[in-house]
């Protein structure tokens, strides 16, 4: 699920990326706020697959996905040009405590896997 999910936000910024290079090489004329509407679908898609997160993956990782709604729904805002300073301090926010709490994650899947046991506890899903 999270490959897909990941899958879905690499694809959708870079047909972005794409665009916003040939609309520099070929002049074209582009609104800012073109790239806001991609985030509108990748903000509504996290959110709607955030139970199944809850229900699915350990407690670690579910957490770090509600992090990340909030971060996304910011983001949001700020590609439509319509986040306010706080929103921008919330967004930041929130991605610095995610940074940590993936990192967290990442580490205790791979030392767990290294030595066959749990030494870096990730927890079970929240939704039973």
């Amino acid at each position: 699920m999270f490959l897909f999910f990941a899958g879905f936000f690499m694809f959708t910024g870079g047909l972005i990326d794409i665009v916003t290079y040939y609309a520099g090489v070929y002049g074209w004329q582009m609104n800012a706020m073109a790239n806001g509407y991609a985030w509108i679908i990748l903000s509504a898609a996290l959110i709607l697959w955030t139970p199944a997160y809850l229900k699915e993956a350990p407690k670690v990782f579910s957490s770090l996905v509600v992090l990340l709604d909030v971060f996304v729904v910011c983001v949001t805002l700020i590609k439509l040009q319509m986040a306010t300073p706080a929103v921008i301090t919330i967004a930041s926010a929130f991605a610095f405590v995610a940074i940590f709490v993936a990192m967290y994650f990442a580490t205790a899947m791979i030392t767990n896997n290294a030595f066959g046991k749990v030494v870096l506890p990730v927890g079970t899903p929240w939704i039973k």
